[in-house]
């Protein structure tokens, strides 16, 4: 099993080389590390792609995904740091409300075959093989559900700077 620095290493090398398709394909109007953002009125969506380390075993090299919601000016959570550009990064930690979502990618072929039997219905997961021959479609996968169920779930109206104020007061 890698070190948590091998699997930095990995998610970061992975990230530089598809950053540019990955941002076009999801929709995401910036990106720092292993984070990716799209930025509106009150709130930013930033989406965490992180190495799942498929429970410290099979798969290591698999991919998780999840989205935070940072709202502006809302109390607590702390103010993100700038990136050189001059644009708020929040983390993960800063993030009001944090929503996962599904590959629709079949995998039933990896899955079939891990001895874990939770990893084989666990579809939150995108396993990535150990030789990375299926990467590129796995990093669609994601790119395209961050596009089409992980923004849009983000903004739905229930989870609006107002409506969680308004949460907040009762």
């Amino acid at each position: 099993m890698p070190t948590r620095t091998a699997e930095l290493q990995y998610l970061r090398r992975i990230l530089a080389a598809n950053r540019d398709r990955f941002l076009h394909e999801s929709g995401s109007d910036h990106s720092h590390e292993q984070y990716f953002y799209k930025y509106n009125d009150d709130s930013i969506f930033l989406a965490q792609v992180e190495v799942s380390g498929a429970f410290k075993g099979e798969h290591w090299k698999s991919l998780t995904c999840v989205v935070g919601i940072y709202y502006h000016q809302f109390p607590g959570y702390g103010k993100p740091r700038l990136d050189p550009g001059g644009r708020p990064i929040p983390t993960y930690r800063q993030a009001r409300l944090t929503i996962g979502f599904e590959r629709t990618l079949d995998q039933s072929s990896i899955t079939s075959s891990l001895s874990n039997p939770i990893l084989q219905y666990d579809r939150y997961i995108w396993h990535v093989l150990e030789d990375e021959s299926n990467l590129a479609e796995v990093l669609h996968d994601m790119a395209v559900g961050l596009r089409e169920v992980g923004y849009p779930t983000a903004a739905r109206p229930a989870f609006s700077r107002a409506h969680m104020l308004e949460k907040e007061r009762r």
